[in-house]
């Protein structure tokens, strides 16, 4: 519930604010935490904004809909710029 009011939040602000959107969020946590933050987008109608869970107890990509992780190289230049 927290991520959803969270990520709800935060974009609210910046639709108010006539701001520039994220190019991509990063959501800390797994499925569970990355299916909320997309409800929230979505409920401001804002379902183009990319968004991926990071569940770092074994450096796991989620991606919205899909229900198995990624998994990638922990000491890649993409994982380290994510952790």
């Amino acid at each position: 519930g927290m991520m959803h009011e969270v990520i709800s939040r935060r974009l609210q602000r910046l639709l108010n604010e006539d701001e520039d959107l994220p190019d991509l969020i990063v959501i800390d946590g797994g499925e569970v935490q990355l299916d909320r933050a997309t409800e929230a987008a979505l409920s401001l109608e804002q379902s183009n904004i990319p968004m991926i869970g990071l569940a770092k107890k074994r450096e796991e990509i989620y991606f919205p809909g899909e229900k198995i992780p990624y998994s990638f190289d922990i000491n890649s230049p993409a994982m380290r710029l994510l952790r």
